[in-house]
């Protein structure tokens, strides 16, 4: 039987990863999100029995879409996975319901290990993971997303340093070309 899969990033070499990482024994439909308000929609849709969620994102981060997944009652199984690694990150997404969180970047391992845990990974001989959509990924994304990861670390540290929760912001990269780069400096 197919399961509906929700990746819900707005960094396209995120889902790509994510996409990616899935069991190829497993047989899903995948649909992509690019921010919160665009997964809940697709949720509604029954499109996300199972939702790999981000918590920083434009329009509308993780956290909301947890609370209103929670106060409504939506039928979707929701794994957080997310470069913002604080205690209190993951204390408050399993407060709002989300199944278990997993660290950026990803791995096939932590993904399957958490599937097989929740009893959501069902293996059968057919996978449309191979036949989901080449999701475009261009170096502002790529850098993107490294700078979300790298920022969620240096939160972790300050967050148990300083005995706080970081509330951080999406990244902003822009790539430039050297006359700009010369300009600028």
């Amino acid at each position: 039987m197919t399961i509906s899969v929700l990746i819900c990033d707005d960094s396209a070499m995120a889902r790509k990863q994510i996409a990616r990482t899935l069991p190829k024994e497993w047989d899903v439909d995948i649909t992509y999100a690019t921010n919160g308000a665009e997964g809940l929609e697709a949720i509604r849709a029954g499109k996300g029995e199972v939702v790999f969620l981000d918590l920083n994102m434009p329009v509308m981060d993780g956290y909301e879409v947890l609370q209103i997944v929670q106060q409504q009652d939506l039928p979707a199984l929701i794994i957080v996975v997310s470069g913002d690694i604080q205690i209190k990150a993951h204390e408050r997404v399993k407060a709002l319901g989300a199944l278990d969180f997993i660290q950026k970047p990803v791995s096939a391992d932590a993904i399957s290990h958490t599937l097989q845990e929740y009893g959501i990974l069902t293996l059968t001989q057919r996978s449309a993971v191979d036949s989901a959509p080449m999701i475009q990924v261009d170096m502002r994304d790529a850098c993107q997303e490294i700078a979300n990861i790298a920022m969620g670390r240096a939160a972790d540290l300050l967050a148990k340093l300083l005995n706080v929760f970081v509330r951080l912001p999406i990244p902003n990269v822009n790539v430039l070309e050297v006359s700009e780069l010369t300009m600028a400096l």
